[in-house]
């Protein structure tokens, strides 16, 4: 049994195909319901703005199975998603979650929202049941693991996140106290993000949330001071602010070329600047192509918020230890599991040995009573289980390094 993992993240696709490839919760239970009715043992999917992965634990490794399932069920070529994908298997598989989830393999290391979104994933397969017992030690150690990082080395002493960035990346454009009107679409945790860091950074500035559901919006402007609004009043909040930023989910751009061309009219040649942080993103790309208007996505950010590479670096290597840590540990226990079954295995066919050979032999010692057969059955069993204990004590005590022997040849042949 072989735990993989495939994905595609920030670094190995743009923001074009990671919107192709993006699942959002709705469909997540029938991808999932998918890869179980192709033999997928166990399964998890996690999808963010800046990766989509699928981790499974399964009889053979998986990548033709799981990059199947999603290229068929995104309409996607497989030739173009085998060009962004990667590909992981047991250690290595493990080593990418704990990366994932420690936020080391994020596009903004040390941010926070990832180990969020790791465990939404995990429980929403938790509740569909394709999470048993191999994964589920799997994600809990990654959580485990996670807090470990984060608590005791310096990953997260340069907090920061999309959000917080967005807002950087505004200011800059304005200044602190150039902009006056703020337009928030969406009221999610990076929209919140954005919020928070926005109101500690400008002075006398007007936001204005807009969200499908008005409530949300109305709770969020009222823990920051702001004003909602729901879509219908979303053209009129258009026209009048400088910087728009978007964090809507969905399947489809909700501001589109000709919606922002009839904006950008009434806006009369003033200027607007719009930060794209959905994917599937909330502007559609060929609003790229109208005057006046400046658009900012997902890679966009990327490019914005290269780390110095040598903080980067030097932050990874003191996370390494942990890492290494939770791997051998995990390791530990997957190797033993694989030595439960073959113990298991090994004890079954022995003893259907010894009961075939009783069979055969009572069959000819018929002048034995029950006493008598049931003393030749009880000292079979006993020399059975005399002669498997020294096998099946240096099965249960491998070593790591052992686990290349093919066990399962030289007991079971």
């Amino acid at each position: 049994m072989i735990i993989s993992n495939w994905g595609i993240n920030h670094n190995t696709a743009d923001v074009g195909l990671r919107e192709k490839v993006s699942i959002n919760p709705d469909e997540i239970p029938q991808l999932l319901n998918i890869l179980n009715e192709s033999g997928v043992a166990e399964s998890c999917i996690l999808s963010t703005c800046n990766r989509t992965e699928i981790y499974s634990y399964n009889q053979t490794q998986a990548e033709s199975t799981l990059i199947e399932a999603v290229a068929t069920f995104k309409n996607i070529p497989r030739d173009e998603l085998n060009e962004v994908s990667y590909f992981n298997h047991n250690m290595n598989a493990v080593n990418h979650l704990f990366r994932v989830t420690s936020s080391m393999d994020s596009m903004i290391i040390g941010e926070p929202e990832i180990l969020g979104q790791v465990k939404k994933a995990y429980s929403m397969a938790v509740e569909f049941g394709s999470v048993k017992k191999v994964l589920s030690a799997l994600f809990q150690r990654s959580f485990n693991i996670a807090k470990k990082i984060r608590t005791e080395t310096n990953i997260s002493t340069k907090p920061t996140s999309v959000g917080a960035v967005a807002t950087k990346l505004a200011l800059q454009i304005f200044g602190n106290s150039g902009v006056k009107e703020i337009l928030i679409l969406g009221a999610g945790q990076m929209a919140e993000v954005s919020l928070k860091n926005i109101m500690g950074q400008v002075g006398a500035c007007k936001v204005t949330i807009c969200n499908r559901t008005v409530e949300k919006a109305k709770q969020l402007a009222k823990a920051y001071g702001g004003s909602a609004i729901g879509f219908d009043d979303l053209d009129s909040a258009l026209c009048n602010a400088e910087i728009v930023i978007t964090s809507l989910g969905g399947d489809k751009a909700i501001l589109t070329h000709p919606r922002l061309q009839k904006i950008q009219r009434e806006r009369k040649g003033y200027p607007l600047f719009m930060i794209d942080l959905g994917v599937p993103r909330n502007i559609s790309p060929d609003c790229n192509q109208l005057d006046d208007i400046y658009i900012y996505d997902m890679d966009d950010l990327h490019n914005f918020v290269k780390e110095n590479k040598d903080y980067r670096n030097k932050i990874i290597v003191s996370c390494e230890p942990y890492l290494n840590e939770g791997i051998e540990e995990f390791n530990k226990w997957f190797s033993s599991l694989d030595n439960q079954i073959l113990i298991k295995d090994i004890v079954n066919k022995n003893q259907q040995i010894v009961d075939s050979e009783i069979t055969k032999s009572l069959k000819k010692l018929k002048n034995l009573n029950e006493n008598e057969q049931n003393e030749i059955k009880h000292l079979v069993e006993r020399v059975l289980k005399k002669s498997m204990h020294q096998p099946i004590h240096s099965l249960r005590n491998s070593s790591t390094e052992e686990k290349s022997i093919d066990w399962r040849k030289i007991f079971l042949g």
